[in-house]
């Protein structure tokens, strides 16, 4: 890997991937990037280059960072990002939006190379400027980690955040699909969630969300960072 720095040859764009925060959300997106790109390129020698860490050993964030032990998680990290640094990445993304706690911890020789999750989803929101519900682990909405991004301040009217119990139910469905159980039930929880709280539409705070098999041409706004992030990186080569 060493020998990745020390070639003179220009390198294509590099993507660096922290996942396995859980595995299949982060195994899903580089599929579908890849399902998507194989389609608009000559051969598979022009697909992206993508440097994947998958480490499902990392202890659970919503329970690590309220329990005080971010320092733990925050080791970790910065030696996951250590080694996709060797591999000479032009841009990193975290695939766990709770992760995204640490971002001002992090040095910043990896964090001005971090694509942030939480940035996408607020940026797509401030475009639409339509209310849409929030919906993260329960450990993202504790430790208000959309509210420390900068772009808070602009889009937080549009923001609809769940009840106390709402957020609980939301967290325990996310672990559902973590654990690769019923998908529709889940979906069909949001959509009751979506006539609650009177909206159209939801963001994605969690890249577990991104496994839901959502139909947009029913009328539903979804703010999915990862699908954005797919759109993104599949233009490049």
């Amino acid at each position: 890997m060493d020998n990745l720095k020390n070639n003179n040859e220009p390198n294509p764009f590099t993507l660096g991937v922290i996942g396995g925060l859980g595995p299949l959300a982060s195994a899903n997106f580089i599929y579908e990037l890849y399902k998507k790109q194989i389609s608009i390129v000559d051969c598979e020698q022009n697909l992206l280059r993508i440097f994947t860490i998958s480490d499902p050993s990392i202890p659970d964030r919503t329970t690590f960072l309220l329990q005080g032990k971010q320092n733990i998680l925050l080791n970790q990290l910065i030696k996951n990002l250590e080694k996709l640094d060797i591999c000479d990445v032009n841009e990193i993304v975290i695939l766990c939006f709770t992760m995204h706690a640490l971002l001002t911890f992090i040095p910043k020789r990896f964090s001005r190379k971090i694509c942030s999750l939480v940035t996408l989803a607020l940026e797509a929101l401030k475009k639409h400027q339509l209310p849409l519900l929030l919906l993260t682990t329960k450990g993202t909405q504790q430790l208000k980690i959309f509210q420390a991004d900068a772009l808070w301040d602009d889009v937080s009217r549009f923001v609809v955040l769940p009840e106390p119990d709402d957020i609980e139910k939301i967290h325990q469905s996310i672990y559902a699909i973590k654990k690769g159980e019923n998908k529709y039930f889940v979906t069909d929880f949001i959509d009751s969630l979506l006539e609650k709280y009177g909206v159209s539409g939801w963001i994605a705070g969690c890249t577990e969300l991104s496994l839901l098999p959502c139909n947009r041409s029913l009328g539903k706004i979804i703010i999915d960072p990862l699908e954005m992030l797919i759109n993104k990186y599949i233009k490049l080569k």
